[in-house]
């Protein structure tokens, strides 16, 4: 099915990952031909559905991608879940090897807090003291950012035992971050600039050729192109 019958969209990276994610029956997904989202691309993506999985690469450049792709959509009221990718380096490569497996993937995207987390744990040595520092400085202002009160202690308790700390020692880096983060917020918004690249254009009107395409149930057409 489409992603207007499913209600959600599988973004992927690039236009091999979407054919191969075609082929092996994944067919609600898009191509952002760009290192991550857009606030065009998202816009373009809400007339379809207000769900999205993320599908990026696996290599670090892929995981940076993710992060701003999460920032961006959650900011524009979409509502995302990620596709850990495993077993392969991109989408393209499990599709082609595996397409059941690639089709469970999807199905078991996690949410937004549960991927930062497991991002962290991957990357950090947690056993030693160095690396407890390392990911409780990455993952403190993520979870002083969730403004439900329950579900940040859910993901404190969870930070706590992945760490293998106390929740106080959790909290006590979660308020740090607290402090520091309107001060952030502002100076980086100052930076931003409005004016958009020519491949930010470029992009999103390929994005919204794919929809449009993929709206019809045209994968053919968007085979030639690719």
């Amino acid at each position: 099915g489409g992603i207007k019958q499913q209600d959600q969209v599988v973004v992927v990276e690039g236009e091999l990952d979407l054919i191969s994610s075609w082929q092996a029956g994944v067919k609600n997904v898009v191509a952002i031909k760009g290192s991550a989202f857009t606030q065009g691309q998202i816009r373009l993506v809400s007339r379809y559905t207000q769900k999205v999985r993320l599908a990026l690469d696996a290599d670090s450049a892929g995981q940076e991608a993710t992060r701003r792709s999460i920032a961006l959509a959650d900011n524009l009221g979409m509502s995302v879940r990620i596709v850990e990718i495993k077993g392969g380096k991109d989408p393209d490569e499990i599709a082609q090897e595996d397409p059941k497996k690639w089709r469970e993937m999807v199905a078991q995207a996690i949410g937004v807090y549960d991927w930062y987390v497991s991002s962290a744990m991957r990357r950090w040595e947690v056993a030693t003291g160095e690396g407890k520092r390392g990911a409780s400085l990455e993952l403190a202002p993520i979870l002083a950012g969730i403004s439900n009160g329950v579900e940040q202690a859910h993901y404190v308790k969870l930070v706590a035992e992945k760490l293998d700390v106390s929740e106080d020692a959790v909290w006590g880096e979660v308020r740090k971050a607290q402090l520091g983060t309107t001060e952030k917020t502002v100076e980086k918004g100052r930076g931003e600039k409005a004016e958009k690249s020519r491949t930010q254009r470029l992009e999103e009107y390929w994005l919204g050729l794919v929809l449009r395409l993929a709206g019809e149930g045209g994968m053919e057409a968007i085979t030639r192109m690719g």
